[in-house]
C-alpha cells in the first residue's frame, strides 16, 4: 500500500502544517504557541529539528513547546514528530504484509566527494531494512542478532547477507509493490548521508559527534540496535552512520576522478562491492561520511546490511560533436563527450597514426603520420560505446621528423622569399621606433620548428628539466615549452642536439622568425601569428606552464609563435636599417639578443605581435631563472 503524497511549494506546505497544528490545538487560552516552533518563528523547520536535538543532549529541561508527543516527556519521539511533519510531503510509505517502511525523497544536487558529482533526484530508505520487513518480503531471517541467541529482534536491521542476497530480496519487493526498489549508488549514498543540499558539513550522518548518531564499537555493547534510536541527519534520515555497514551498486574500485561525474555507477570487476557507513563492531573512523568499505559479495558477514533507494536516474545517452575527422600530418581536431554518466575512457586502435588525450570531456586528436585509425570512447558506468574514425591527410607542408630517445619533433619547411619586415600597417597602433623602418628582407628556404622546444626534448637532449619547479604537483609536463634558460643554455642544448642526430640545427635569425611567424610566402598579413584574433592562436595568459599545440596554428602550421613563451633568436638586438637585405644575420656585436614572439607571463597582447622585437641580457649569470624565455630550433637543408 502506497500513501499518496504530492510538491506543495514550501509556502503552502507551512500554512497546511499550522492550519493542521491549529486543529489539534488546544483552545486559544489555554495554549499560545504553535507546536514544534521552537525557534519562535512561526514555522516548522529543520532548524527546529536541530533545535530540539540540542535540548535532548542538553539536559533535555521540559519546555511545552518542545513536548510535540505532549506525553510529558522530550525525547527522540519528539524529533521523529518534528520530522513528520517537516518530511510528509517527501516521503513514501509502503506495506508489506503488517509492516511498513518509508523512503524520503531527496532533491538532486551537486556535491564534492573527492570529485565533483552530480545527482538526479532519487529517494531513499528513511531507516536501513529491518529484520521484520526482511522476513515479511522472504519468509526467513538470516540475522545473527535476531534475538534468540543473541540480542535482537524484528527493529533491529538485517544482517548476515550477501549483495546477492540483497538483489533477491528486492526482486521480490518489486514484485510484491509493483514499485521499482534498488540499492542505493555509492554518490547517492553519500549525499544522503551528508545531508544532501541541507548539509552541515558534518563529519558523521547528522552530527560532528559520533555518539549523537551512530552504534558502533565504543558504544553498542557488541550487537546491532533497533532502528531509529540515534538522531537522525539533516534529511531525516537514521543510522546512515553505524549499526550495520550499508552495501551499494557500486564495484569497490576508486572512483577517484578529476571529471565532473553525473549519476555515476562504477561496474564491479571483482565481485567486490562497496559498503558504506561503518557498523557496530568498527571504529569511529569507520562510521564517517567519507568513509568507503567494501565487502566480497559471496560473503554474509553479521555486519552487513542494506537500505533501499528508488527512482531511476535521469539519462542521456553517450554521444559525441563529432563522429568522422580528416586533418593533415601535423595537425589536431578536438571533440566533446556528452551524456551517459561522465566516466569515459578514450582509446585508440593505432598510434602510429595519432596520440590522443582527453582533459575532462574534451578529446584532443594529434595526427603524427598519415593515415587512418578509429578512437573509441567508453563510459565506465554504462558500458556504452562510440567510436570516431580519424583519417590523417599526408601534410600540405614538407615536414621531416626528428627523434631523439622517446622525443620526436618536426621541422616543417619554409620556402624562400621576400616580405616587408617591421611595423607593417596591419601593426602601426602599437608599433614601437625599434620595429622601424620597414625593410625589404630576402631570405632562402630553411626548416623550422614545429612547436617551440618542449620540456621532453630538453631533458632528452640534455638530461633535466629546465623549468624550476617547489612544489611536486606543478612539475612541468614534457609537453609544455622549455623556458626559464638562458641563450648561452640554448647553444650548450643545440650543440648537444647536433652531436646526437648529426644534423646542424640553430636559433632562426629575427628575420626567418618574422617570415616564419607571418606565413611565409602564405601570409594573410595577420597582426598575430596565424589570426588577428590573439586568443585564437597564442598562451598568453593564465597558465603556470604553456603547452606546445594548444592553440590553431598559423599559415605554415606553426604553433605558438605568438605567446607561449618568448623565444630566443640568433641576432644581437640593435637597430634597423632602411635598405633591402639578404638573409641578414643582424648587428655583429652587442649586449642583448634578440626575443620574439611574446609569452604567457607578461600578459600583455602587444608583445604577441609578429614584429614586436625586444632584447634580452644572454649571459646565464645575468639570468633570471624564472624569467619566460625558450627557443625554436632552425635546421639547415
Amino acid at each position: 500500500m502506497e500513501k499518496r503524497f504530492h510538491i506543495f511549494s514550501r509556502t503552502s506546505w507551512l500554512l497546511l502544517c499550522v492550519f493542521l497544528v491549529a486543529l489539534a490545538a488546544p483552545a486559544q487560552d489555554e495554549v499560545t504557541y504553535l507546536n514544534g516552533d521552537l525557534n519562535s518563528d512561526n514555522e516548522v523547520n529543520i532548524a527546529d529539528v536541530n533545535t530540539l536535538i540540542d535540548i535532548i543532549l542538553d539536559d533535555g529541561t521540559f519546555s511545552a513547546v518542545a513536548d510535540v508527543n505532549r506525553d510529558g516527556e522530550i525525547n527522540i519521539a519528539d524529533v521523529n514528530s518534528i520530522l513528520d511533519l517537516i518530511l510528509d510531503e517527501h516521503v513514501m510509505t509502503f506495506t508489506v504484509g503488517d509492516v511498513s517502511f518509508t523512503m524520503v525523497e531527496i532533491e538532486g544536487g551537486t556535491f564534492n566527494m573527492g570529485h565533483q558529482v552530480t545527482l538526479s533526484p532519487f529517494a531513499i530508505g528513511r531507516t536501513e531494512v529491518t529484520q521484520a520487513l526482511w522476513e515479511a518480503v522472504m519468509g526467513s531471517n538470516p540475522s545473527y542478532f535476531n534475538g534468540d541467541s543473541q540480542p535482537g529482534g524484528p527493529s533491529h536491521p538485517v544482517e548476515q547477507v550477501t549483495w546477492d542476497d540483497c538483489q533477491e530480496f528486492i526482486a521480490k519487493l518489486n514484485e510484491m509493490t509493483g514499485k521499482t526498489f534498488r540499492l542505493p549508488s555509492e554518490a547517492e549514498w553519500e549525499f544522503a548521508a551528508r545531508g544532501g543540499n541541507y548539509s552541515h558539513d558534518y563529519s558523521y550522518a547528522g552530527s560532528d559527534d559520533v555518539d549523537q548518531v551512530a552504534w558502533y564499537r565504543q558504544n553498542s555493547n557488541h550487537s546491532t540496535h533497533p532502528v531509529a534510536e540515534k538522531i537522525p541527519n539533516e534529511l531525516g534520515l537514521y543510522d546512515m552512520c553505524g549499526n550495520v555497514k550499508e552495501v551499494c551498486l557500486d564495484g569497490a574500485s576508486n572512483l577517484h576522478s578529476s571529471i565532473p561525474l553525473t549519476n555515476p555507477i562504477v561496474p564491479c570487476t571483482n565481485n567486490e562491492h562497496v559498503a558504506r557507513g561503518g557498523c557496530w563492531v568498527e571504529y569511529h573512523f569507520n562510521c564517517a561520511v567519507t568513509n568507503r568499505g567494501s565487502t566480497d559479495s559471496p560473503v554474509a558477514l553479521y555486519r552487513q546490511g542494506l537500505r533501499l533507494a528508488m527512482g531511476e536516474p535521469t539519462y542521456t545517452p553517450l554521444s559525441l560533436t563529432k563522429y568522422e575527422i580528416e586533418i593533415n600530418d601535423g595537425w589536431f581536431d578536438t571533440l566533446t563527450i556528452a551524456g551517459a554518466s561522465g566516466l569515459y575512457q578514450v582509446s585508440c586502435d593505432n598510434n602510429e597514426v595519432l596520440t590522443i588525450s582527453q582533459d575532462s570531456s574534451t578529446i584532443r586528436v594529434d595526427a603524427i603520420n598519415a593515415g587512418s585509425a578509429l578512437v573509441t570512447v567508453s563510459d565506465l558506468t554504462t558500458g556504452e560505446q562510440a567510436t570516431v574514425t580519424v583519417t590523417v591527410n599526408p601534410s600540405e607542408f614538407e615536414i621531416e621528423k626528428i627523434t631523439v630517445g622517446n622525443e620526436t619533433f618536426a621541422m616543417i619547411k619554409v620556402d624562400g622569399g621576400t616580405f616587408m619586415m617591421g611595423a607593417t600597417p596591419e601593426q602601426e597602433d602599437e608599433a614601437t621606433d625599434n620595429e622601424r623602418p620597414v625593410h625589404e628582407v630576402t631570405l632562402s628556404s630553411f626548416f623550422i620548428g614545429q612547436t617551440e622546444v618542449t620540456v621532453g626534448m630538453w631533458k632528452a637532449v640534455l638530461g633535466y628539466n629546465p623549468i624550476p619547479y617547489y612544489i611536486p604537483e606543478y612539475v612541468p609536463p614534457t609537453n609544455a615549452a622549455a623556458s626559464c634558460v638562458s641563450w648561452d643554455d640554448c647553444q650548450n642544448f643545440i650543440t648537444k642536439l647536433n652531436e646526437m642526430t648529426g644534423r646542424t640545427f640553430r636559433m632562426p635569425t629575427e628575420a626567418e622568425w618574422e617570415f616564419a611567424a607571418r606565413g611565409g610566402n602564405r601570409s594573410h598579413g595577420y597582426k598575430y601569428a596565424g589570426s588577428d584574433n590573439l586568443d585564437e592562436v597564442a598562451v598568453f595568459t593564465g597558465y603556470r606552464y604553456p603547452l606546445v599545440r594548444t592553440k590553431a596554428p598559423n599559415e605554415l602550421g606553426l604553433y605558438n609563435m605568438s605567446g607561449g613563451v618568448f623565444e630566443w633568436c640568433q641576432d644581437w638586438f640593435g637597430p634597423y636599417g632602411s635598405e633591402p637585405l639578404v638573409n641578414p644575420v643582424g648587428p655583429e656585436s652587442g649586449t642583448e639578443r634578440a626575443i620574439r614572439g611574446g609569452c604567457y607571463y607578461w600578459m600583455d597582447p602587444t608583445y604577441c605581435r609578429v614584429s614586436c622585437r625586444i632584447g634580452a641580457d644572454p649571459v646565464p649569470e645575468n639570468y633570471t631563472d624564472n624569467y619566460p624565455i625558450g627557443l625554436r630550433l632552425v635546421m639547415e637543408e
